[in-house]
């Protein structure tokens, strides 16, 4: 779908693109309000030291005491999620956006209905940066999370009450993409000479 028709009137961008996945819920006929939708991918590998994800997500309108959520897991080899790394939330009635990891913490920025990159770079063992809009921080991923393999996208019931709202609460996010290990150590993976001998330095993959 186009994430540029969610948030209503409060949005002015798609910041996950003219096509891209969508979540929806609703609370009508056919679902209770506790309606619950997820999206989770894989990863090829744990990320190292220098790794980086991101993701564009885009969230509309949400429900006072519902929320949206990109979540960075800890995926076991039997498939079952036994820790939550990291996670970049936006409750409904809230006004900044909230980081769990570790510790829970409200960040600095402010809702937006117009989206953009979440990104998490590893940056030692068992910690990263996060960005989003702008803003970044570090923090220590979550106890029962050794490291991150998955990454998972919720949308816990934002949409409006009628089950015919429109897309106002409409979750959509595109371009998942994990990016390469930095192997030169300057803190980037965006800026490797595409010359560099070490592949590993300059991969980046679009999932």
């Amino acid at each position: 779908g186009d994430s540029g028709t969610n948030g209503g009137n409060l949005s002015s961008g798609a910041g996950a693109g003219a096509t891209a996945w969508m979540l929806w819920t609703t609370n009508g006929d056919f679902c209770n309000d506790s309606s619950e939708i997820w999206a989770t991918r894989m990863l090829d590998g744990a990320l190292q030291t220098g790794q980086s994800v991101s993701i564009d997500f885009d969230n509309g309108t949400i429900r006072t005491g519902k929320y949206v959520a990109a979540e960075f897991l800890y995926v076991d080899s039997e498939g079952l999620t036994n820790g939550l790394a990291a996670q970049l939330y936006f409750q409904g009635g809230s006004t900044n956006y909230t980081l769990a990891d570790s510790t829970t913490r409200t960040t600095t920025i402010p809702y937006s209905a117009d989206g953009g990159t979440v990104r998490l770079r590893i940056t030692g063992a068992g910690t990263y940066q996060l960005t989003y809009r702008g803003t970044t921080y570090s923090g220590t991923l979550g106890a029962s999370a050794p490291t991150i393999n998955a990454i998972r996208v919720v949308n816990k019931g934002a949409n409006d009450e009628s089950r015919y709202a429109g897309d106002e609460g409409n979750l959509y996010f595109n371009n998942l993409v994990v990016g390469c290990v930095d192997v030169d150590g300057d803190g980037s993976c965006a800026d490797v000479d595409c010359n560099d001998s070490n592949a590993a330095d300059r991969k980046s993959t679009r999932l």
